[in-house]
């Protein structure tokens, strides 16, 4: 369960306090583990825009115009997208077993979608050879038609 809230003078109010008590009946009598942190900005709508109608439709021209042309779709553009640039790997500290898997676009903070943007302009520059506009280009571009 997690739950928001704010600290002020080294108190802790929570935001849904009657559904945090009310979720805490569910542990009665256990031991609990409780942890605080950051709560981090979310990607924000314009990033989500600008990626979904900018930034992996031209990805996927991109990768075709390559020879990729088995990725037909978005979805299979985006999934290519994570695998290339939201890739966490996870350590079996006893045998040392690696599982990779990648991070979800809707996980991201403002800071990390940002990261995520600019990879993908890289990399499609560097790699095959195509300009994929920045954020603040993208409005240019439509207003030039």
């Amino acid at each position: 369960m997690n739950y928001n809230g704010k600290v002020n003078n080294a108190t802790l109010t929570i935001t849904n306090r009657r559904g945090f008590n009310n979720d805490l009946r569910h542990f009665e009598g256990m031991e609990v583990s409780i942890s605080v942190c950051e709560r981090k900005k979310k990607r924000s709508l314009p990033q989500n825009a600008y990626i979904h109608a900018i930034l992996i439709p031209l990805f996927k021209e991109a990768l075709n115009n390559v020879g990729f042309d088995e990725i037909r779709t978005t979805d299979q553009c985006k999934d290519l997208m994570k695998a290339l640039f939201l890739q966490t790997d996870y350590v079996n500290k006893d045998t040392g077993e690696v599982i990779k898997s990648f991070k979800n676009t809707s996980e991201l903070s403002t800071f990390e979608m940002t990261d995520f943007i600019e990879s993908a302009i890289k990399y499609a520059w560097d790699n095959m050879n195509f300009k994929i506009p920045l954020p603040n280009e993208q409005a240019q571009i439509f207003n030039e038609l």
